[in-house]
C-alpha cells in the first residue's frame, strides 16, 4: 500500500509541477503526504498578471480545472519585488507530511524568475521560508483567493 501511495503522490507532484512561464504571478501547490490513495488530493492555484485565476484539482486519475477572473490592484508586482529580496531560511520537518508550496514570479522580458515564499516538502523533510514580511503578505493574499487549507477551495 505504501509503495502504491508513494507512486500516486509522485505522479501527482509531477503533474502539478509549475511550468515557469511569463504571466503567472502567484502560485500555491499542495500534494498529500503519506495517505490512502482515496485521500491523496493534489491542488494547484495560479494567479496570473492579467487577473486570471486557475485552480486545478486531482485525486487519482480524476482531475478538474476551474477559472475565474480577479481584479488585481496595481501594487502586487511591487510586493513581489520586495519579497524577492528576502532570505530563505531552511529547517527540518517530519517526513510523510503534505507538501505545500507558495511561489511568486517576477516576469520580465518573457522570462519568469521563481521566488520561494514558503516551501514545506513533506517528502524530503525540508522547509524553506522566505523571511521577508512581503512574502508573508503574498502568502496571505494567495490564501484569501485560493483557500488557506488543503481542504478548502
Amino acid at each position: 500500500m505504501r509503495k502504491l501511495t508513494a507512486g500516486l503522490v509522485g505522479w501527482s507532484i509531477l503533474l502539478f509541477q509549475p511550468a515557469v512561464h511569463a504571466g503567472v504571478l502567484l502560485e500555491k501547490t499542495t500534494a498529500p503526504g503519506f495517505v490512502m490513495p482515496a485521500y491523496a488530493i493534489s491542488k494547484r492555484c495560479t494567479i496570473h498578471t492579467d487577473g486570471r485565476m486557475a485552480q486545478t484539482y486531482q485525486i487519482g486519475a480524476a482531475s478538474s480545472k476551474r477559472g475565474i477572473v480577479l481584479t488585481l490592484g496595481r501594487g502586487i508586482a511591487d510586493v513581489v519585488d520586495v519579497a524577492a529580496q528576502g532570505a530563505i531560511q531552511e529547517s527540518n520537518i517530519p517526513v510523510d507530511l503534505p507538501t505545500i508550496g507558495y511561489y511568486a514570479y517576477q516576469n520580465s522580458g518573457g522570462h519568469a524568475k521563481k521566488i520561494i515564499l514558503l516551501e514545506s516538502n513533506g517528502g524530503s523533510g525540508i522547509r524553506k521560508e522566505n523571511d521577508a514580511e512581503a512574502a508573508l503578505q503574498l502568502r496571505n493574499f494567495i490564501d484569501l483567493n485560493c483557500g488557506d487549507a488543503i481542504g478548502q477551495n
